[in-house]
């Protein structure tokens, strides 16, 4: 397990340079987002903490910071699409995007990575905006939703994979998200799941109920344990049960 541990971060060390593509799909923001967490990760693990390794983690984690930032969308969110013909900063960004690019710059910090403030700030700023009143979380990075149909992605059971991130993100950026909030958004999850059930095994993106898709399932699970962990103790176990199964 060490040797393939060992062996996963000198690849993250050695491409770091996480470009843009001259195409529509830039994905390159999700490995600077999950690179950079994974490499604070590391830096904030104890075997690092005296290791001479931990020069190139550190390097490395600071060349992806700079990446987000130069990859951050005027609205302060991180999104994987463009025009073909826009500038190298892309103007769209999700909200789900955001969140987790908010996360890998707050395990950053943590880290002891320098990150602009500026760039922190705004990112925080645009998960919130995110947040819409009924629970749900719109999908881009937007002053206002998308149009607010009977099945639109926005409404809350097209945002079941969207709103676990958000609040976990904007709670571990101490923002204004208590822990009925957070209780809030696994209720929902757990209510309406029958349609992340749906969507688990489409082979088209967006083409189940509410435009769910089938990335929202495990990348909504995933989410959903990290804002478990956030509670009280005594609040895990029932939500936590729920999730096992």
């Amino acid at each position: 397990q060490a040797a393939a541990m060992q062996k996963g971060l000198d690849f993250l060390i050695a491409h770091t340079d996480q470009r843009r593509p001259s195409d529509w799909d830039i994905d390159n923001v999700w490995g600077q987002i999950y690179g950079l967490n994974t490499l604070a990760h590391a830096l904030n693990h104890r075997r690092f903490a005296d290791s001479p390794y931990r020069g190139k983690l550190k390097e490395a984690a600071e060349q992806l910071v700079a990446g987000m930032a130069h990859m951050q969308s005027p609205r302060g969110g991180w999104g994987y699409y463009a025009d073909q013909d826009a500038n190298w900063r892309p103007e769209w960004a999700t909200s789900f995007t955001t969140a987790a690019g908010l996360l890998a710059l707050i395990e950053a910090k943590e880290a002891g990575i320098a990150v602009d403030d500026k760039v922190f700030k705004v990112a925080v700023r645009a998960v919130e905006m995110c947040r819409l009143p009924n629970g749900a979380v719109s999908y881009d990075v937007s002053p206002y939703p998308r149009h607010f149909y009977l099945e639109s992605i926005d409404q809350v059971k097209g945002s079941l994979g969207r709103i676990q991130v958000a609040n976990f993100a904007l709670r571990r950026a101490a923002a204004q998200i208590d822990d009925a909030a957070l209780t809030n958004g696994l209720d929902l999850f757990f209510q309406h799941h029958k349609f992340l059930d749906a969507a688990r095994n489409k082979p088209i993106p967006h083409e189940a109920y509410y435009a769910n898709a089938a990335y929202f399932y495990l990348f909504g699970h995933h989410y959903a344990a990290c804002v478990i962990e956030q509670l009280p103790q005594e609040q895990r176990l029932p939500y936590a049960e729920k999730l096992w199964r």
